[in-house]
């Protein structure tokens, strides 16, 4: 949750890490959003460089993200409302897939 504006430059980066056993905590990947002007996100392990989000943004003072993964695509929420969809097969990095595609969630 963050109170910044869009625009103000500030980041939020979610970790996320999925552990299967007690004998692996293998790092599944990330995500970065940047409060930028225009506003736009980074998945770690999949993006060549910074998106901008596609649509309307989220407008309320208080912004609750919300990180959604499936075996086949990551999305990002603001407040209840899909403001990205990125799908694993899109990626040029073969590190995408090994670390996110693998393994559903």
């Amino acid at each position: 949750m963050t109170d910044a504006d869009f625009g103000s430059g500030a980041r939020v980066h979610i970790g996320l890490r999925l552990e299967v056993d007690s004998n692996d905590n293998t790092g599944t990947g990330g995500v970065k959003i940047e409060l930028s002007n225009p506003p736009q996100y980074f998945i770690t392990f999949c993006s060549d460089s910074w998106t901008e989000f596609e649509g309307t943004q989220c407008s309320q003072l208080i912004k609750t993200w919300t990180i959604t993964k499936t075996s086949s695509s990551v999305s990002i929420s603001c407040n209840l409302h899909i403001i990205a969809e990125y799908p694993f097969a899109e990626s040029s990095r073969d590190s995408c897939v090994s670390h996110w595609g693998l393994r559903s969630g």
